[in-house]
């Protein structure tokens, strides 16, 4: 109903108060963390499984970062919904190693909120580039309609690693696509 008495989309996401934050993961949500990788099928860009003992090497590892995605509104808390890892390549670049959002937070922008975060902060940390790579399954086509929305550049780099045949690209860290601190604020 609240979204039936907003003008539109967005004044629905800022009438819902919705606050998405991002934090690193720590021992206490690698079991979720996990959990992500292995049950998020439609909105998850690689599909990438991770078991825990995986999970709990990245984070131990400084060239990875690892965050996950809480968001909560005037509805109730949504828990931990999204997974970030970042794999660093050299001082100005970064790979997206995993980028997913549960189905059931969909449309309500976050994943908008997530990569512009990343952009974000990577940019704030000097960082140039970010690298992303797109895995296509039966499943994750959401994930390729949302990379279809913006501007990205093709890249042919295997960043360092042998990929599946996939599409890759590369996104300036200063590319903005959504001003994030006005996104959900009335």
């Amino acid at each position: 109903e609240s979204k039936k008495e907003a003008q539109d989309d967005e004044d629905f996401l800022k009438d819902i108060k919705l606050e998405p934050e991002l934090f690193k993961v720590a021992k206490k949500n690698i079991p979720r963390s996990s959990q992500l990788t292995m049950k998020t099928n439609q909105f998850n860009f690689r599909t990438q499984r991770y078991a825990e003992d995986k999970i709990k090497k990245l984070i131990g590892n400084t060239d990875y970062t690892c965050q996950l995605c809480r968001a909560k509104d005037i509805f109730g808390d949504h828990g931990d919904i999204g997974l970030v890892i970042l794999k660093k390549i050299d001082s100005s670049a970064y790979f997206l190693d995993t980028f997913l959002l549960s189905c059931r937070i969909l449309g309500r922008n976050l994943e908008l909120w997530m990569i512009q975060k990343i952009l974000d902060d990577l940019n704030g940390s000097c960082v140039g580039h970010l690298y992303i790579e797109y895995i296509a399954t039966k499943r994750n086509r959401p994930a390729k309609e949302f990379l279809d929305m913006f501007q990205k550049y093709k890249s042919d780099s295997d960043f360092g690693e042998k990929m599946a045949s996939s599409e890759k690209y590369i996104i300036p860290t200063n590319t903005t696509f959504v001003d994030i601190g006005e996104l959900y604020k009335k």
